[in-house]
């Protein structure tokens, strides 16, 4: 759900009306990542997340890094991958602070990840 980046020029408000209008017609898995927007999009869901935090499920993938932090992954940036067990918890910490939330679940850990891991858990909460 790259509401933030690669699909055109972001509209807030509007992105947030379609997010509220998802969660009425019963759309309550969203899927996110660290790149959309450089972690806007994070934010943006965290407009929602709060409110509604008992009623969505709340994926987010990492992996991908700028080079330098600078671009971004859709527009230019120079991107690499990172694996490392030091970055996956950077990230996830990262995307916890942005989403405000405490914990996401992670069914197939793999599925969330761009590139495939040997660890499966379950859930990765912040200190």
């Amino acid at each position: 759900m790259g509401m933030s980046a690669a699909y055109g020029v972001a509209d807030e408000k509007e992105s947030i009306k379609t997010l509220y209008r998802a969660l009425e017609l019963g759309v309550n898995f969203w899927d996110t990542a660290d790149v959309y927007g450089n972690g806007a999009n994070e934010r943006l869901l965290s407009k929602v997340l709060a409110e509604r935090r008992n009623q969505i499920f709340i994926a987010t993938k990492f992996g991908f890094r700028l080079r330098n932090n600078q671009g971004s992954v859709f527009a230019g940036g120079e991107s690499y991958v990172d694996a490392s067990p030091k970055y996956m918890r950077q990230a996830v910490e990262s995307s916890l602070k942005r989403l405000n939330i405490s914990y996401v679940l992670y069914p197939v850990w793999v599925q969330y990840f761009h590139f495939a891991l040997t660890t499966k858990p379950k859930q990765v909460e912040q200190e």
